[in-house]
This record gives C-alpha cells, sequence and structure tokens, in this order.
C-alpha cells in the first residue's frame, strides 16, 4: 500500500525555491522504486500522472509527508 500524500523537494535550507507533488492536485501517484545501478538503499520517487512517469526524483532530496 502506497501511502506518501506528498514530497517536497529540494529539502535544503540553502535553497530559495521549492516544489510540490501532492497527489489529487498535481499527480495521482507517487511510488517509491528502486533504479539499477544505483547504491543499495538509495530510493527514488516516481511520480505519475494519468498513467504516464512525469518525473522521478531521488529520496535523498525530498521532504516526504504521509498519510
Amino acid at each position: 500500500m502506497n501511502n506518501i500524500r506528498k514530497i517536497s523537494f529540494p529539502n535544503t535550507i540553502a535553497d530559495y525555491e521549492q516544489a510540490d507533488y501532492v497527489v489529487g492536485n498535481n499527480c495521482d501517484e507517487i511510488k517509491l522504486i528502486q533504479k539499477n545501478g544505483e547504491m543499495a538503499g538509495i530510493g527514488w520517487f516516481e511520480i505519475r500522472k494519468e498513467n504516464e512517469v512525469i518525473a522521478e526524483i531521488k529520496e535523498s532530496v525530498c521532504n516526504i509527508y504521509y498519510k
């Protein structure tokens, strides 16, 4: 079961602008995936809208909000 409601990125205090993906607002699903070639334990978020992948964002640069 996927219980991710929102991710915000980047997550560093030095960044002036921050973007969000919110389920039900600007995307249909945020899914945690593993990509080939990445070190173990580094996850990626696959952002889907209308059955298409619109973004892939590395887990380490996001703030994660759960339902």
